[in-house]
Formats: C-alpha cells, sequence, structure tokens
C-alpha cells in the first residue's frame, strides 16, 4: 500500500511540475503576443497620422492648382524655363 502511495506521489508531482512548466511557457507566449499587439496598434496609429497628413498636403496642393489656373493669365504659355519648372513640380 505504501508503494502505490509513493508512485502516487512521484506521479502527481511529476504532473503538477509538468503543468507549471506549461503554465509559465504559455505565460511567456501570451506575454510574446500581447507586446506584439500594442506593436500593432501603435503602427496603425501613426500609419493614420500620416494618412491624414498626406490628405492635407493633397487638398492644399489641388487648391494651390485651382488658384494658379483662375488667375489672370493662367491659360497663358509660359517659357521654357518656367515650363520646366512646371513639368517636375506637376508631372
Amino acid at each position: 500500500m505504501i508503494r502505490v502511495m509513493l508512485i502516487g506521489s512521484v506521479v502527481a508531482v511529476a504532473l503538477i511540475g509538468f503543468q507549471s512548466w506549461r503554465v509559465s511557457r504559455l505565460s511567456q507566449q501570451l506575454e510574446s503576443a500581447q507586446a506584439q499587439v500594442g506593436a500593432y496598434a501603435t503602427a496603425v496609429a501613426i500609419r493614420a497620422k500620416q494618412d491624414t497628413e498626406q490628405a492635407k498636403l493633397r487638398d492644399a496642393a489641388r487648391s494651390l492648382d485651382e488658384n494658379l489656373s483662375k488667375m489672370e493669365g493662367g491659360d497663358a504659355p509660359l517659357d521654357a524655363y518656367l515650363s520646366a519648372a512646371a513639368g517636375k513640380l506637376w508631372p
């Protein structure tokens, strides 16, 4: 009877040790996944800010183009120097 209890105790200790190792490993995996999710959230916030800034720049450029095209002489041909510069700015 003592042998059975001793063997049972050894098996129980081994199972508890194994489960403890599994819990520790799962905890490490969880921490790693949480860090990765945090990094993705930061990247999404940065991208959203950049997209907003880019949209503002596009709107400002579109407004400038409209203003320049509506100004007096906006349809007049440009000399070669200004034409080359405009070609670089507005391909």
